[in-house]
């Protein structure tokens, strides 16, 4: 018994079998070169696309960590340098206010001693006047006691007199 009889006996027809077999590889060739060769591709393209954009993710996140990191640095610089100013501020400002305490004590003591001199001037001037006024009023009542006028001489000698 030959081979292509016991196929034959359960159904299988060689011609039938040949003719799927070049079918089936006539579709295949077809399929390779016309639809998986082609999605192959683009699957291919797509996928370096997801690597170039992992790797860009990758980078992006390198660059915000470097970025993240320099700016609370920079925060930090910040932070310090204002403190510095603020410190020196506030130097300047207890500085200043000493100095200007020290000038109001001055201008105070100045202002006193001027008003010091002023009123002893005053004094002087109001004793002065004073004296000359009773003076004439002394020389007036002695002119009135004597019942004589009293010379400008003996009246300026008086006067001096008075004052001293």
């Amino acid at each position: 018994m030959d081979l292509l009889s016991v196929l034959g006996n359960i159904g299988f027809d060689w011609k039938l079998a040949l003719a799927n077999l070049v079918n089936f590889l006539i579709i295949y060739y077809l399929l390779k070169r016309y639809a998986f060769e082609p999605i192959a591709k683009i699957i291919n393209e797509r996928k370096q696309k997801v690597e170039e954009g992992i790797e860009m993710t990758k980078k992006a996140e390198e660059e915000l960590e470097t970025s993240q990191k320099e700016r609370e640095s920079i925060i930090s610089d910040a932070k310090h340098e204002s403190n510095e100013i603020v410190a020196k501020a506030h130097e300047q400002a207890k500085a200043l206010l000493e100095h200007a305490n020290t000038q109001s004590a001055k201008d105070k003591d100045e202002m006193l001693s001027n008003a010091q001199a002023k009123v002893e001037k005053e004094r002087q001037e109001m004793q002065t006047a004073v004296r000359a006024e009773v003076s004439d009023l002394i020389v007036l009542s002695t002119e009135k006691i004597i019942g004589e006028d009293i010379s400008e001489d003996s009246h300026e000698k008086i006067i001096k007199g008075m004052a001293k």
